[in-house]
């Protein structure tokens, strides 16, 4: 068995909406850095070309995945 992860598919870049602005393209490893920091979450909206209006990232396709197995807030936290 392969030591590490299979890499991620190539997916496209997005841009996000965060504090008030629209921030990138991100690509999804600096998006995953980002909520690993605590930077944004699962309601942070997203937007690629193609799409029609900004969607949190928690309900993108792309992200469906990542999101799925996440544990939920610990209580008192958002």
């Amino acid at each position: 068995m392969p030591d590490a992860a299979p890499p991620l598919p190539d997916l496209p870049p997005y841009h996000l909406g965060i504090n008030g602005q629209i921030k990138g393209p991100f690509n999804v490893e600096e998006i995953l850095d980002m909520m690993d920091a605590g930077e944004i979450d699962d309601k942070t909206l997203g937007w690629t070309a193609g799409m029609a209006d900004w969607t949190a990232i928690g309900e993108l396709d792309d992200f469906e995945p990542i999101f799925a197995n996440m544990p939920p807030p610990m209580p008192g936290r958002v």
